[in-house]
């Protein structure tokens, strides 16, 4: 066992609410305390090994792997970002000879749930408007914008609830923004357009979009009000 491993499970016994006796808990912090100083570790340490621990190594990957877009359609640069966004991780679009790739930054477990989540729906929204519009192509492109912006609706208002309810599956990890300044100090944001043709079939997957769910599918508890 590692020293902060230690200085954790030295912690746990000095909780109160968890050990019944205070003389215990009392002498627990005391070595917890004692340990921390001689490694010269603080609690900050501490709290980011144990955010580690659950949540992987804050880092960044290719979105999906090594997937390259000839072209990728406005409707699903925004389903990215949104669920990108939904767990606390950020995307950075890259242009390289015509090829889009997409980089995506926040700690491992959030990014491979993102890439899960945004699959998942992109996947049905697909396979839900060709049903739809068969051929069609502009009605399907207007219903999945729809889709996409009824979810990014959904995720920035969830997102707002969020910090009073801190009843998120996944512990929201706010430090993503700053390691991005660091290691892409060149990426500027900027608005993506919510551009459609067909008024009908774009408010049809924007219903579609705001009613869906996003917990169910990853059991993520908290996400969603009761």
């Amino acid at each position: 066992m590692n020293k902060i491993e230690t200085i954790k499970k030295l912690l746990a016994s000095a909780d109160k609410s968890r050990n019944s006796s205070e003389e215990e808990a009392e002498v627990a912090m005391q070595m917890a305390l004692k340990l921390m100083q001689s490694e010269g570790l603080t609690q900050e340490d501490i709290n980011k090994s144990s955010i580690e621990d659950e949540y992987g190594v804050l880092g960044e990957n290719l979105f999906n792997g090594e997937k390259e877009y000839h072209r990728i359609l406005n409707w699903k640069k925004v389903l990215i970002s949104s669920i990108a966004f939904l767990f606390d991780c950020k995307i950075i679009e890259n242009t390289l000879q015509g090829k889009h790739l997409y980089t995506i930054l926040g700690r491992e477990s959030n990014r491979i749930t993102s890439e899960l989540m945004y699959n998942w729906i992109h996947d049905r929204t697909m396979k839900e408007a060709r049903e739809k519009y068969g051929n069609q192509t502009a009605k399907r492109n207007s219903y999945c914008m729809g889709v996409a912006n009824g979810i990014s609706k959904k995720v920035h208002q969830l997102k707002k609830e969020v910090p009073q309810k801190n009843a998120w599956g996944i512990v929201p990890i706010n430090e993503v923004v700053d390691y991005m300044k660091k290691t892409h100090p060149e990426v500027k944001q900027s608005n993506i357009s919510f551009s459609y043709t067909d008024s009908s079939a774009y408010s049809n997957g924007k219903s579609v979009g705001e009613n869906t769910s996003l917990n169910k599918q990853f059991g993520l508890k908290g996400i969603e009000k009761k």
